[in-house]
């Protein structure tokens, strides 16, 4: 699947961009909040491109 190795190379880049701000407690809990729900819709569309393709 091509969503997985995009999915995956998205949470690769977005989680060492997370760690670089994970000393200041205001951004980490924010782009915690922001990349969880990055990937729910990443895994919510990848599923229906998987039934409804």
């Amino acid at each position: 699947f091509e969503w997985v190795q995009v999915s995956l190379l998205t949470s690769m880049i977005f989680d060492a961009f997370v760690n670089n701000f994970e000393n200041v407690s205001v951004f980490d809990g924010v782009y915690t909040c922001w990349f969880s729900m990055f990937i729910i819709c990443d895994i919510v569309s990848a599923t229906m491109q998987v039934y409804f393709a």
